[in-house]
């Protein structure tokens, strides 16, 4: 059951922009991901850290761009990651670590 803070349009448009990359299936992906970095980025749901990634994949003008392999694309930009397949599709969203923390 999708929470009340998403539409089915917008959680579908949500989706779609993610890729399963390595893992079974998009939803665990998200979930993976999810659980990995949305502390980092300040998302309390997932639909909050779905809505934040596409939000950095339209504003990725100023960003640093590191191409990876098979195609994929890493834009870095004020401590902040995006990882991109070939499709432009999101493989990965959050926030850089340093040694310190």
């Amino acid at each position: 059951m999708l929470l009340p803070s998403v539409t089915l349009s917008e959680a579908k448009r949500l989706l779609r922009g993610w890729t399963h990359a390595t893992l079974r299936t998009v939803p665990h992906s998200i979930r993976y991901h999810f659980r990995q970095h949305s502390a980092d980025v300040g998302a309390g749901d997932v639909w909050q850290y779905l809505r934040k990634a596409d939000g950095w994949r339209g504003r990725l003008r100023g960003a640093r761009r590191m191409a990876l392999d098979g195609g994929k694309v890493r834009y870095t930009r004020n401590n902040r990651f995006l990882i991109l397949n070939a499709l432009g599709k999101i493989v990965s969203f959050g926030a850089e670590h340093t040694d310190n923390e």
